[in-house]
């Protein structure tokens, strides 16, 4: 949501965003998806939970966990809510549609939050120029799904306007 935001707002100095498992502007449309992602805040059990979803149950218990953990080991609980919280009760689609700065989207195919059609159905429409890149089997976190190939899509997409 903020590459989004700084795409809208600061054209001058953005010519381009990369935008990685994005959540659209908009949050959640729905008060059920909403009220999943605040479950998940009130425990670790649960963020490993949302990990296996966002990532289409595909990867290991051993893998999972370890994901989870990185993603609270850097970070404190408050921080960590907070953050969530941000995204999940926060609409900034008015404030980025009709945005020109060019951004290009990497998602998984796998990330039910961020697929391809909600990318293009919801950032799509509020950018101009967006591109989208779908890594298959792959969830909310390419990165560390398939590193390799993460790494290789985003010095491509650097070198586009």
């Amino acid at each position: 949501m903020s590459a989004q935001l700084l795409g809208a707002e600061a054209t001058s100095e953005v010519a381009s965003a990369i935008l990685v498992a994005s959540v659209p502007a908009s949050g959640p449309r729905s008060p059920m998806s909403a009220a999943r992602c605040s479950r998940r805040r009130s425990s670790i059990r649960k963020l490993g939970s949302g990990i296996d979803v966002n990532t289409g149950r595909t990867k290991s218990d051993d893998w999972l966990s370890a994901l989870r953990d990185l993603s609270v080991a850097g970070t404190n609980r408050n921080a960590l809510e907070a953050y969530m919280a941000s995204w999940t009760g926060t609409d900034l689609s008015a404030r980025v549609s009709g945005t020109e700065t060019h951004a290009h989207a990497i998602l998984g195919e796998l990330d039910l939050g961020a697929s391809k059609t909600k990318i293009e159905e919801t950032v799509g429409s509020w950018f101009k120029n967006l591109t989208v890149n779908e890594m298959l089997e792959t969830g909310h976190y390419p990165m560390y799904e398939r590193p390799a190939e993460f790494v290789g899509t985003v010095p491509q997409l650097l070198m586009r306007p």
